[in-house]
């Protein structure tokens, strides 16, 4: 019974690795789909931003002396001043792109590493689990070949005072008859009736055929 608990508590952690594995592979999907995104955007600003110096480079000193008038001076410096602001709101935003895709590569390899150190433990854990219920297997077999061999010795007095539940399934008898003793009854089959004698006693027991085959004619 604590076997059945621990492999059972094996298979729910087991599970819960699995999904926690499911949604690491979502999130690297996710940054991996978004990573296109952010490159061009970072690319489109740059561009932008070299636009606006080439239109503030355009704007010579000898141009600005050939304009008349002090309105044009005034409206020719506020466009210089809203340009240096665009300038520098555009360098802010291409700075701050730059460190959004810097931690999301940063994330993104974090998150492979830590799939990959679960994906490794997960199936050494699975690994182990199938060893331990092989063996598990295994020693449920050994429990029950012995089973059947200790009830074959036994006087057929015995064998009919014992419970149902304490008489093994005929397949079981079936599966162990090299075991059994030369000329033993085999015992009873899944609805009670006898069975032949062991293969090797080389015939089958009359007394136990003429009853199953009553019991088969039986209304």
């Amino acid at each position: 019974m604590a076997q059945q608990r621990e492999e059972q508590q094996l298979r729910v952690e087991a599970e819960r690795w699995h999904e926690k594995n499911r949604k690491i592979v979502a999130d690297i999907e996710a940054l991996e789909r978004q990573m296109p995104s952010l490159i061009q955007k970072e690319a489109d600003l740059a561009a932008m931003l070299r636009d606006l110096k080439q239109r503030g480079e355009e704007e010579s000193p000898i141009h600005h002396r050939n304009r008349s008038g002090s309105a044009a001076e005034d409206q020719q410096r506020e466009t210089r001043i809203q340009l240096e602001a665009r300038k520098t709101q555009l360098e802010a935003e291409v700075a701050n792109l730059t460190r959004v895709i810097d931690q999301s590569q940063r994330n993104l390899m974090r998150s492979r590493r830590t799939h990959e150190r679960d994906r490794l433990r997960l199936e050494a854990e699975m690994k182990d689990l199938e060893e331990r219920l092989a063996q598990a297997t295994s020693l449920e077999r050994q429990h029950i070949n012995e089973h059947v061999r200790l009830y074959c010795t036994l006087p057929s007095h015995v064998k009919c005072s014992l419970p149902r539940a304490l008489r093994p399934d005929y397949s079981e008898l079936i599966r162990n008859r090299e075991h059994i003793p030369r000329g033993l009854p085999m015992g009873e089959d899944s609805r009670g009736a006898s069975t032949a004698t062991s293969e090797r006693a080389g015939s089958p027991s009359r007394r136990g055929l003429a009853r199953k085959t009553a019991e088969d004619s039986a209304p």
